[in-house]
């Protein structure tokens, strides 16, 4: 599907790389997806204060763009 769906071979091999990836994450089934206010908590007791926040690949990761406290 993916030949089909682009035609840049670089990306595509790329993005054949990262499917790959993720079925081993799925196949190992060890892994632990933080939910965005355990996340935010976590920054924030490490002494960074959020600027921003952002949900990422599709939607599946959390992206915080934040400060290291003075």
């Amino acid at each position: 599907m993916l030949s089909e769906a682009i035609e840049d071979s670089t990306l595509r091999s790329q993005m054949m790389a990262i499917a790959e990836y993720n079925r081993r994450i799925a196949a190992a089934a060890t892994f632990h997806f933080f939910e965005q206010a355990e996340l935010m908590s976590l920054v924030e007791n490490c002494g960074f204060t959020i600027i921003k926040t952002y949900l990422v690949y599709a939607d599946q990761g959390i992206l915080i763009v934040g400060q290291k406290k003075e």
